[in-house]
């Protein structure tokens, strides 16, 4: 294997922990028993993170992962550039989860989701794709996931600032958020 390649898949095994650290993040069952909405949705999390970051207003009411403009407001360039601002050198490693391909043109967060071992996944007409980790493995992630503690800090810091919009306000998935 080149040095190329190499460096390429330990960027990879690296930036699958740090997704799967950013799935620990998402605790509260929304759907039934799950509690972690599809990659899509994580990125517009993503999206209103920076929002909040970046001091607008944003009514819960009218915005959840689910159902909002945040889906069609990708990140860009100034987001990464606020979090790099709020969280130093963690904030690409945040980002790539959500940017970074790999086969198939899926981001490391939708790769890392589609590991039936760790997650089980179901499908609910108007709340889309939902997953929770499989009995046990939670806590065995969480025991088992070694990074730098700023990366942590800022993992549960950008994470929490989204927590409040993951709720589902479609009526069809007859789960309140």
């Amino acid at each position: 294997m080149t040095d190329l390649a190499e460096k390429a898949y330990k960027q990879r095994d690296y930036l699958t922990v740090v997704a799967q650290a950013i799935a620990l993040q998402f605790t509260q069952p929304k759907v039934y028993d799950l509690s972690i909405p599809d990659a899509y949705n994580v990125k517009s999390l993503f999206k209103i993170s920076c929002d909040v970051l970046s001091g607008k207003k944003i009514n819960k009411k009218d915005v959840n992962c689910i159902s909002t403009s945040h889906q069609f407001n990708p990140l860009t360039q100034d987001d990464l550039k606020l979090m790099k601002k709020n969280y130093g050198n963690c904030a690409e490693d945040i980002w790539l989860t959500q940017y970074q391909q790999y086969r198939d043109s899926t981001s490391v967060m939708q790769d890392v989701l589609h590991h039936d071992d760790i997650f089980r996944h179901e499908w609910f007409y108007g709340a889309g794709d939902w997953y929770e980790f499989r009995t046990g493995l939670r806590e065995k992630l969480t025991n088992e996931i070694k990074l730098k503690k700023e990366l942590q800090e800022a993992i549960r810091d950008f994470c929490g600032k989204f927590q409040p919009y993951i709720g589902i306000t479609n009526s069809a998935a007859t789960i309140d958020g």
